[in-house]
């Protein structure tokens, strides 16, 4: 894709603001240890951040698409954000961090996660032409 039809892809705004998310987790991502918190051993939150961070990231890169969109692009847009987040642990070294596969696991689930709930969802709105579907009808509930 060529930069000149990166606007027929993408809505700019949207796109800055997710560039915007995604540059701010990389800069908390590069913090160096001694300025962070100190949390118990055996306490995975940070895994549950690496999934909310990289999958908040996700939704808004998804959110910034035109729809519909070619599934190539949905493709390029989630190994994007898997190699991003592969960087980002192999970098952190070089802020005083410790690298972890655990924790580029944990970025990879949410950007997955976040990608197939929100293509069920736009599936889900295709089908019924844009509008939306109660979570149950009356026969459902009898």
């Amino acid at each position: 894709m060529r930069l000149s039809n990166l606007g027929s892809v993408f809505r700019p705004r949207r796109l800055a603001l997710a560039m915007g998310c995604l540059l701010g987790v990389l800069v908390v991502t590069h913090i160096p240890q001694e300025y962070m918190s100190r949390m118990p051993k055996g306490n995975y939150i940070d895994k549950v951040e690496h999934m909310l961070a990289y999958g908040s990231v996700t939704l808004l890169f998804l959110l910034s698409l035109r729809w519909p969109t070619r599934p190539h692009v949905l493709i390029l847009l989630v190994l994007g954000l898997a190699v991003v987040g592969g960087l980002d642990e192999v970098t952190q070294p070089w802020a005083n961090r410790i690298a972890s596969m655990a924790d580029f696991v944990a970025d990879l689930i949410g950007v997955v996660a976040v990608a197939v709930v929100f293509l069920l969802v736009m599936r889900g709105r295709k089908k019924t032409g844009g509008k939306a579907r109660p979570a149950f009808t009356s026969e459902e509930i009898d």
